[in-house]
């Protein structure tokens, strides 16, 4: 498996896709944070950790919610806003700790209506 990495690497065959991929980290954060600010997660980890049980009490209404709410939940994760250890899930970006604060919904507002609607508007 290594040396395949490692040929594809020194042909310069992955230049183009890990470029998109960086590429790609702001557009999944810019959406985690637009759709966690709207349902109201962020606000909800302000005060601290809070564990998935506690979690799925107020954002899932059936085991099959439960599992999709954790998987969002680590995108939160690899983006970089939350974090998870034994506690349960915290708040960790300095944008998700800020758009987690009521003074700031008007921007959380900005920031879900650039990626539903001017995102849509440039892709057509």
């Amino acid at each position: 498996m290594w040396s395949t990495f490692f040929k594809l690497w020194k042909s310069g065959q992955l230049k183009l896709p890990m470029r998109l991929m960086r590429l790609m980290q702001p557009v999944y954060q810019a959406a985690f944070l637009a759709a966690a600010a709207k349902q109201g997660i962020l606000r909800r980890l302000a005060a601290g950790p809070v564990t998935l049980a506690q979690l799925a009490e107020d954002f899932a209404s059936d085991p099959q919610s439960v599992e999709a709410l954790e998987a969002w939940l680590q995108v939160g994760v690899q983006a970089g806003e939350l974090q998870v250890d034994g506690q349960g899930y915290s708040l960790r970006g300095k944008l998700a700790r800020e758009l987690a604060q009521e003074k700031n919904d008007a921007w959380a507002a900005f920031l879900e209506e650039g990626l539903s609607l001017h995102y849509n508007l440039l892709l057509e």
